[in-house]
């Protein structure tokens, strides 16, 4: 990740893997891209412009990625005091992503186009 411009800190011992919250998403997946994607999945903070996250259709897919999730025994993690999360790369949580590969694709497809609509 660090040889593709994501400054990365390694894994702590409970296999906690954090970036930094000013790290462009569209900078994170060209480097998983390269390096595969990050163990965390998305983990960081993600800023994401309000007209995409208020979006119905980008809700509904977020909401069948994470009952998906939930459905293939991942456990959600208590959040922080700002809100944020920290995902512990589990078994329980490497098995859901894989169940849920094609909920997050077209999760991930939707904030792709809306991102790039408001680019222009």
């Amino acid at each position: 990740m660090r040889d593709n411009n994501v400054d990365a800190v390694d894994p702590d011992a409970q296999g906690l893997v954090k970036l930094p919250s000013d790290v462009p998403q569209s900078q994170i997946e060209r480097a998983e891209k390269v390096c595969g994607p990050n163990p965390t999945s998305g983990a960081q903070k993600v800023d994401i412009p309000d007209e995409v996250r208020n979006d119905p259709e980008r809700q509904a897919l977020q909401l069948k990625y994470w009952t998906c999730m939930r459905e293939n025994g991942f456990k959600e993690p208590t959040p922080n005091a700002d809100g944020s999360v920290v995902l512990k790369n589990s078994p329980e949580m490497m098995a859901a992503m894989k169940a849920c590969r094609a909920e997050e694709k077209r999760l991930n497809e939707r904030t792709k186009a809306l991102q790039e609509q408001g680019d222009r």
